[in-house]
């Protein structure tokens, strides 16, 4: 079987509504992103087995409005505090818990730890925005692995497609 890890980070957020991090909520392009790459994901059949998400507020809300895009085709996400900001190392931690049953595992989370875990995973430099960012907001990174999720390693993996909103829709 083969196993594909996806990454996506949090649509864009709302800074001027709230002074708490986790509750601040997606703007008004935030939620058309989520939307729009959630249908953009299903039309090109891009719909994971399992979502585990941050449950921060951006990332709750990235991933209720994903889910109107994949209009009903997957399960409701797992809320996993430990994807709250987190590392490289404690995403590695989630993901190795998979059970290898699971071929598609979509993450959604937060920068820096999203960057840092694709550099690491990935065999070659992932491509970059003109302005040198690799996890844009809304930004989908597919990861064939070479081996299941108990075994993943660095720079062992293959970069299949990073799908960012702006190279896609505009």
């Amino acid at each position: 079987m083969t196993h594909q890890l996806w990454l996506f980070r949090h649509a864009k957020s709302d800074w001027d509504t709230t002074s708490s991090d986790r509750k601040r909520p997606l703007s008004k392009r935030g939620r058309k992103n989520s939307i729009r790459m959630g249908q953009w994901m299903t039309e090109n059949r891009l719909v994971p087995d399992r979502i585990i998400s941050s449950p921060a507020e951006r990332a709750f809300q990235t991933c209720e409005f994903l889910l109107q895009g994949f209009q009903g085709e997957i399960n409701v996400p797992v809320w996993d505090d430990r994807l709250y900001l987190a590392d490289r190392n404690t995403l590695l931690e989630v993901i190795k818990e998979q059970g290898n049953n699971i071929e598609k595992l979509m993450l959604v989370g937060h920068n820096p730890g999203l960057d840092n875990l694709l550099l690491y995973l990935c065999d070659e430099e992932p491509p970059r925005t003109d302005k040198e960012k690799l996890m844009t907001t809304s930004t989908l990174a597919i990861i064939e692995l070479s081996d299941g999720w108990d075994n993943i390693k660095a720079a062992n993996n293959h970069l299949v497609q990073i799908s960012r909103p702006k190279e896609i829709f505009n």
